[in-house]
C-alpha cells in the first residue's frame, strides 16, 4: 500500500485532454475480424483523458483511453515516462482503456510513431499543469434499458452509473470521472471508420454540458458479458423466432424459452452479432448514459480529502487448468495480434486508488470482468464501509476475459479465452480476498497512527 498524501492538506485537482487518432486513418481495426481493409475515416475522434489530484505533497494519476486495450508493457512504459515527465510515481498510475471495437491496435506504429505511452503522459502532464484548489464528491445513478446480458439473457446486467463531481473552489466544473458498464459495440464489424462508440457521444455530451475547458474521464465497469439493447437489437429480437445468447453452443442454453429451438437459420438472431449498428444508435446511448451521468453530477454534495493512496493485488498466478486452444468467436475475434501479450499463467495485477473522506475507491482489473462479477464486489466493498466502490475493467494491463467460478464449468468462448491465458477458476475469489484484506490493512495502519488528539499520521508506506 502507497499512501501519498499528508492529512487535512487539502486536494488539488487538474485534467488532461490529448487526442490520440490524428494519424489513425487507413490503420487496422481492432475488435472484429475479417474487416478487410483500413480505416476509411476519424468519426470520432479519440482521446487520451487524465485526472491528477494532490492531496500533501503526493499526486496521483487517472488516464482513460479511447481504445480497446492497453498491453502491460504500455502501462509500464507509460509509467516510467510519467515518472520521468511529472514526478508522479508509477505505484499512482491508474490506466484504462473504454473498449470501443472501432479504434486501432494499441501498438500500432503508424498511429504512434512515439509510441501510445508518450500520449498518455502527455495528457498526464497538461492535467499536472492544470493543478488548482479543487472539491470533490460522488454519487451514484442508475440506467435501465439499454443493456443486455449477451452471454445469456436472464444473467444480470449493472445499471450502475458511477460519478466523481471536480469542481473549482468558485464553483466551476474543472471536469469529471465517470463510468458504466456496457460494451462499446453498437458499431459492428460492418464499420469501418475510428470511433469511440457510444463512448465518444457521452463525452461530448458531458464535455459540453460543464464547460469549455471540463474533462469527462471515463472508466468501463464490469461489461465482459453486457452488450448494448438499441433499437436495431430491439427490431432483430422482434423479427427473430430463435434468438440465440452468446452460451448458445451450450446444453443451457436449449433449456430455456428465451432461446427457442434450434431448427433453423433464416429467422435465428445471434445477439452477438453486431452488424448493422449505426453512428444514430451510438450516438442515442451515449446522451442516454451521460443524461444520467449530468443528473448525478448536479445533486452530489462535496467532501473534504483526507488522504490518497493506492495498493496493487497480485492473483491468479496458480492455473487451475492447463492453458488451452485459441478460441475463435466470429463476433469478437481471434489472432495473435489480440491476444494478451503475455504468456498463459503469469499473475496479474488487480489496482486500488482510494479517496478518503469522501469514501471513493476504484477497483481495476486488467480485462473483461462479468457483470456480476462488478456487482458483488461492489456490494461487498459497500458493507465494508466503502461509500463509492465502482469496479473498472480494462484497467492496467489486458489478459483477456476475467470470469467469476460459476462460468468455468458452463464454458463459452469467454471461458476458452480465460483458459487459454491460464487463468484459474479461483482468480475472482483472490480478488475479493485481496481487496477486502487491502482496506482491513489500511483501517490497523490508521488505527496505529492515531495521536493524542485524533489526527491520522503522516504518510505511509507498506
Amino acid at each position: 500500500m502507497v499512501s501519498v498524501s499528508d492529512a487535512g492538506a487539502g486536494l488539488r485537482a487538474g485534467f488532461g485532454k490529448v487526442e490520440i487518432s490524428a494519424r489513425a486513418k487507413g490503420a487496422e481495426l481492432v475488435g472484429y475480424p475479417y474487416r478487410g481493409g483500413g480505416a476509411l475515416s476519424i468519426r470520432d475522434p479519440l482521446f487520451a483523458r487524465a485526472l491528477v489530484m494532490q492531496c500533501g505533497a503526493g499526486q496521483v494519476a487517472i488516464c482513460s483511453l479511447d481504445v480497446l486495450y492497453v498491453n502491460e508493457d504500455i502501462v509500464e512504459a507509460a509509467r516510467r515516462q510519467i515518472a520521468r515527465d511529472t514526478g508522479i510515481s508509477a505505484e499512482c498510475v491508474f490506466v484504462s482503456a473504454s473498449h470501443t471495437h472501432s479504434g486501432p491496435f494499441d501498438d500500432d506504429p503508424a498511429c504512434w510513431p512515439e509510441g501510445l505511452h508518450a500520449k498518455i503522459s502527455e495528457a498526464v502532464a497538461e492535467a499536472q499543469r492544470r493543478l488548482e484548489p479543487a472539491r470533490i464528491g460522488a454519487g451514484f445513478g442508475m440506467l435501465y434499458g439499454h443493456s443486455l446480458n449477451r452471454r445469456r439473457l436472464e444473467d444480470p446486467v449493472d445499471p450502475a452509473v458511477f460519478v466523481i463531481r471536480i469542481d473549482d473552489m468558485r464553483g466551476r466544473a474543472l471536469g469529471a470521472y465517470y463510468g458504466f458498464g456496457c460494451h462499446p459495440v453498437v458499431l459492428g464489424p460492418d464499420t469501418q471508420h475510428v470511433s469511440g462508440d457510444w463512448v465518444s457521444s457521452a463525452a461530448r455530451t458531458i464535455e459540453t454540458s460543464l464547460g469549455e475547458l471540463a474533462v469527462a474521464v471515463f472508466g468501463q465497469g464490469a461489461s465482459g458479458d453486457v452488450n448494448p439493447l438499441t433499437d436495431g437489437v430491439r427490431r432483430r429480437f422482434a423479427e427473430s423466432r430463435t434468438v440465440q445468447a452468446r452460451i448458445h453452443e451450450l446444453p443451457l442454453a436449449g433449456e430455456s424459452h428465451y432461446y427457442g429451438n434450434r431448427d433453423g437459420t433464416v429467422d435465428q438472431f445471434d445477439i452477438g452479432d453486431r452488424t448493422g449498428g449505426s453512428f444514430a444508435e451510438a450516438g442515442q446511448l451515449g446522451e442516454a448514459v451521460a443524461a444520467e451521468v449530468l443528473r448525478v453530477h448536479r445533486g452530489i454534495l462535496f467532501s473534504d480529502v483526507t488522504r490518497l493512496w493506492t495498493a496493487r493485488i497480485t492473483a491468479g498466478g496458480s492455473p487451475s487448468a492447463v492453458a488451452g486452444p485459441a478460441a475463435e468467436d466470429p463476433w469478437q475475434g481471434r489472432g495473435d495480434r489480440v491476444r494478451p501479450r503475455v504468456g498463459p499463467g503469469r499473475p496479474l495485477e488487480v489496482m486500488v486508488l482510494a479517496i478518503e473522506g469522501p469514501d471513493i475507491m476504484l477497483v481495476g482489473q486488467p480485462g473483461e470482468i462479468f457483470s456480476e462479477t462488478g456487482i458483488g464486489l461492489r456490494r461487498e466493498l459497500r458493507q465494508a464501509g466503502i461509500r463509492y466502490p465502482f469496479v473498472v475493467g480494462y484497467a492496467n494491463g489486458w489478459r483477456a476475459y476475467l470470469p467469476p467460478a460459476r462460468a468455468f464449468p458452463e464454458g463459452g468462448y469467454e471461458v476458452l479465452w480465460a483458459l487459454e491465458m491460464g487463468t484459474p477458476e479461483s482468480l475472482q475469489e483472490e480478488v475479493r480476498a485481496g481487496v477486502l484484506k487491502v482496506l482491513d490493512d489500511r483501517r490497523q495502519v490508521r488505527t496505529d497512527a492515531k495521536v493524542p488528539d485524533g489526527r491520522a499520521g503522516g504518510p505511509v508506506h507498506q
